[in-house]
């Protein structure tokens, strides 16, 4: 990247340790919807399967954002990657056995692990980034790990005829211990505050007490991310699932989720027009494309259609999302960094726990089409409150 000039050493390390673990990822997880879906009987079913991970994620997120605040970040990420092998090996037990049991353990360690990792991470971005270039990082941090997850995704789609899908869930394995070896260089962030433990649960009560007298835009922030959640399910979920019920076929399962993740390889220079523009007008007409596209992508379930709207789709929830980090760093201060990334983080989980079993439920009961005309006319009444409500 030739505009990576003002990007500190530190988060370049962290994104190249991430990077190196979404590789191992890519390998597999495009394959998700399709290893939860063996075990389930319908759409409601599957979701719920997936929502195990969120439940668990948001169960962690109070503790994980107060610990962001009093340690350094990086140890959170560390701890992160040397549980990561864990899922692997708990995924590719649960297709060997075909035990629903190790689906459930594999998708409560990754709550934790994604816990530890995101608020870890855009804490410690936050810590080193420049203010004046905030959606430009996180875009950089998104960059290379989605490329990365990107370039496997496609170099397992000739894999998929000769190894069975469990096999490629050991990618996690490796990859995670190499992403710790590279992390461990990287410098330790500074914390504002240092308390003493006995005072953590305390705090922690202190927060959840203190919900209520939230800002109307942090409100409106937390609220904005659940919607993103729950449209970014289709594309990551939902879609790739109807489509292998469709065809059968694990190679457009593939192709579909790869289209949706295509945009995000290219966040660091979407951060970096964002970052001039007023963000509050940018959310509100993103939100209102998204919905025309959503009412789009109701009158069709052809293929290549699809594959067109969710590319669309993907640049959207990638560059909505780059302006409410952005957004959300401008209205907290420095000592609330872990505070504002768990509020960020756990709207975004609410909307992973609650969004799989309500959209399965709908196109279980409606079906896809009707799904996508009432998630579009909920973004055209976004579209319309955003502007006023952050």
């Amino acid at each position: 990247m030739s505009e990576d000039q003002h990007i500190p050493k530190s988060i370049k390390l962290l994104t190249l340790a991430r990077g190196i673990r979404w590789f191992g990822w890519g390998m597999c997880e495009t394959l998700i919807p399709v290893l939860l879906f063996s075990f389930s009987r319908n759409y409601v079913d599957a979701g719920i399967l997936r929502s195990i991970y969120d439940i668990v994620f948001l169960v962690s997120l109070p503790v994980v954002s107060i610990l962001a605040d009093r340690i350094p970040a990086k140890l959170l990420i560390l701890l992160a990657l040397g549980l990561y092998p864990l899922i692997g090996i708990s995924y590719f037990i649960a297709g060997t056995l075909g035990t629903a049991l190790f689906i459930v353990v594999a998708r409560s360690i990754n709550g934790v692990t994604w816990c530890l990792d995101s608020v870890g991470g855009d804490t410690y971005l936050r810590r080193f980034a420049l203010d004046t270039q905030l959606s430009k990082t996180f875009g950089y941090l998104s960059s290379l790990p989605n490329f990365s997850w990107i370039i496997a995704a496609l170099i397992s789609i000739p894999l998929l005829p000769f190894v069975p899908i469990r096999w490629l869930f050991l990618t996690i394995v490796p990859t995670a211990f190499i992403a710790y070896f590279v992390l461990s260089k990287a410098p330790l962030d500074e914390v504002p505050i240092q308390e003493k433990s006995s005072k953590y649960f305390q705090n922690l009560m202190t927060s959840i007490k203190g919900i209520p007298s939230w800002k109307p835009e942090v409100w409106g922030l937390a609220f904005l991310v659940f919607l993103v959640a729950c449209i970014d399910l289709l594309g990551t979920f939902f879609i790739p699932l109807f489509t292998y019920t469709e065809s059968n076929n694990l190679v457009h399962v593939v192709l579909i989720t790869v289209v949706f993740a295509i945009p995000s390889a290219f966040a660091f220079w979407m951060g970096s027009f964002i970052d001039k523009v007023s963000k509050r007008i940018f959310i509100a007409i993103s939100f209102l494309i998204a919905a025309l596209l959503l009412i789009l992508l109701s009158l069709t379930h052809q293929y290549t259609f699809q594959l067109i709207g969710i590319f669309i789709l993907g640049i959207l929830t990638v560059a909505i999302t780059l302006a409410l980090q952005s957004f959300a760093t401008t209205i907290s201060t420095k000592d609330h960094y872990g505070r504002i990334g768990g509020v960020m983080a756990g709207a975004d989980e609410l909307g992973a726990v609650i969004g799989p079993i309500a959209i399965g439920a709908l196109i279980d009961h409606s079906g896809m089409s009707i799904t996508f005309l009432v998630l579009g006319v909920v973004a055209i009444v976004t579209a319309g409150i955003s502007n006023v409500w952050i």
